[in-house]
């Protein structure tokens, strides 16, 4: 049988495999086992089952070979290297996936688009980012623009609330209706706030004044003990991973609530692919818990994946040279710091914020 996909849907594709196979069942010769049980249902020496474990390894090479090997080449070898090989209709469910994912991938590509164009038209209301105002003692701006004084326009209202008691100004701005049309809007500001974090004004976003954020960045930049990614798990050690697409750990001890999940690919940074099916929670600081954390026993360290931790917790992350915070986004509150070792960021908790705000 020759069956290629080409320029069929997957479900398409699947729906005529089904098909076929229905069809060839209906001509395919029925041998009689050795033993003659067959007929009575007393069967002993396992020829049926196996004669349908045959069956089935044909009907997944099948569906294996005919999918699109320009989208689906990588899951496709990764399903005729298991062991024990799956069920045909497991194979299906595992493509499936790999399709959601390619999907979802796709439109926040999109919407990362969206949102730097967005950020890019707001950019210039701090254009004069010089100067220094004398009402509110606070640099990057001089006392004509400052919002403490003549009041908060709507863009900032909509991101951070009107502030310690600043007023609304009514002139609002013209690229703020343009950036409600689409479905950015905390995207916008995240993405804002990103790059904010690498300014030396990141304390004007984050509720610190400058002192404090200074302090908290020469706390985070003390020497501690070195902890490289030497292969080694690290119990404690969770990475804030901008690449992440999901939060990961390969410490099954740590984690709570686990369940079973639809297999999926896992890349790992040996190049190698394996599968995870395994999920759960798991809780690093009083204020941060993650959730839908996938368990993958090859890999040896843990992961935070920032994306899914905005998605989850409404927050922002904020990176500089030497920390990364992280901060929730209605309450303007830190829920956690990460501190930069090895050119990575290593979570550390909420403990280094409280001290510089006594």
């Amino acid at each position: 049988m020759n069956c290629k996909q080409r320029d069929m849907s997957l479900e398409t594709y699947y729906g005529k495999l089904q098909v076929i196979w229905e069809d060839l069942s209906n001509y395919e010769y029925k041998p009689v086992c050795s033993c003659g049980g067959c007929k009575c249902q007393g069967c002993t020496c396992d020829f049926v089952r196996q004669l349908e474990m045959a069956r089935e390894r044909e009907k997944l090479h099948q569906f294996c070979i005919g999918l699109d090997a320009s989208l689906y080449g990588n899951i496709r070898t990764a399903i005729v290297n298991t062991e024990p090989l799956p069920s045909v209709d497991h194979a299906y469910s595992m493509v499936a996936r790999e399709e959601q994912m390619r999907f979802y991938d796709r439109d926040r590509v999109k919407e990362a688009r969206g949102e730097a164009m967005a950020f890019a038209v707001n950019t210039p209301r701090n254009n004069n980012r010089g100067g220094y105002c004398t009402h509110c003692n606070k640099t990057g701006h001089d006392t004509a623009g400052c919002y403490q004084l003549h009041g908060y326009p709507e863009w900032w209202v909509e991101k951070y609330g009107k502030g310690r008691g600043g007023k609304t100004s009514q002139q609002g701005s013209g690229a703020a209706p343009a950036r409600n049309k689409g479905s950015y809007g905390r995207g916008a500001t995240v993405n804002a706030v990103s790059h904010v974090g690498l300014s030396a004004d990141a304390h004007e976003v984050t509720g610190l004044t400058k002192d404090q954020w200074d302090k908290l960045v020469k706390l985070l930049g003390e020497k501690t003990e070195e902890t490289r990614l030497t292969g080694k798990n690290c119990r404690d050690d969770w990475i804030v991973d901008s690449g992440a697409s999901h939060h990961m750990t390969g410490m099954v001890d740590g984690l709570f609530d686990i369940h079973t999940v639809a297999p999926c690919l896992v890349g790992l940074p040996n190049g190698k692919l394996v599968m995870a099916d395994q999920e759960g929670s798991v809780i690093l600081t009083n204020n941060l818990t993650l959730h839908s954390v996938l368990y993958v026993k090859e890999l040896k360290c843990n992961l935070i994946s920032v994306s899914q931790l905005i998605d989850e917790l409404n927050c922002i992350v904020l990176f500089s040279k030497t920390c990364c915070l992280l901060q929730d986004l209605t309450l303007m509150t830190p829920i956690g710091t990460g501190k930069r070792r090895d050119g990575v960021y290593f979570l550390q908790g909420v403990e280094l914020v409280r001290r510089v705000k006594k």
